[in-house]
């Protein structure tokens, strides 16, 4: 980064055309998006689950798509625990366990689209930086086509714990769990940073293709 920007010292002002401009407006939008998806991938505050009746709050859970915490009290919210969710452990055969089958395949299908989407964001940024130093129409379309990937990836994760969450109640077979568990849920601010990255690539994307078609061979 420090040899880019001496190297762009260098040149003269009027050496950098207005698409050059773009390119790193562009860039620095992409590096917002891949910190709001990362930073919402790894954050447990997706969603907030309490337990217990209207006037009584027994459990209040934090979960994500890699991590849950717990927090319980009877009078103030303390003694928390966070555990890591272990993927490589399947539901074991027993009461509900189809339901808990069906939860644990579409959280691991979230968690593996969150992490393509993360890993993807952070490749699109790498060539956006790269689109700054060569200037090369390839370049850029090169960042379109992996920030709308990026995109992809990441809205569909989200879509996926939207469901987990949205459903789960409903799907709760009451036949062999019993009731279902006194609880309410609200999404937290992680879930919402998360789908902020998602939609930002989409746009980021389709400035890059938009910039590609204005793209003019000799200006760069």
């Amino acid at each position: 980064m420090l040899e880019l920007m001496v190297t762009m010292a260098q040149y003269p002002v009027d050496y950098w055309r207005p698409y050059s401009q773009y390119t790193v407006s562009f860039a620095a939008l992409g590096f917002l998006s891949f910190l709001a998806t990362g930073v919402g991938t790894l954050s447990e505050y997706w969603v907030k689950y309490e337990y217990g009746n209207y006037n009584r709050t027994d459990l209040v859970q934090y979960e994500g798509v890699w991590r849950k915490c717990y927090y319980t009290s009877s009078i103030e919210l303390t003694d928390s625990q966070c555990e890591i969710i272990n993927y490589l452990e399947k539901p074991r055969e027993g009461p509900g366990y189809a339901f808990y089958t069906r939860l644990y395949e579409i959280m691991l299908s979230a968690v593996i689209f969150m992490t393509l989407g993360t890993l993807t964001a952070f490749l699109s940024e790498v060539i956006a930086i790269l689109t700054i130093k060569f200037q090369k129409k390839s370049f850029i379309q090169c960042s379109g086509y992996f920030f709308i990937l990026a995109g992809i990836f990441t809205l569909t994760g989200c879509v996926l714990f939207t469901v987990k969450v949205s459903m789960e109640d409903r799907w709760w077979p009451e036949e062999t769990l019993g009731p279902v568990p006194e609880k309410s849920f609200n999404f937290h601010w992680a879930f919402f940073c998360a789908w902020g990255g998602a939609v930002s690539s989409f746009f980021i994307g389709g400035f890059y293709f938009k910039l590609s078609r204005l793209y003019i061979e000799g200006i760069f």
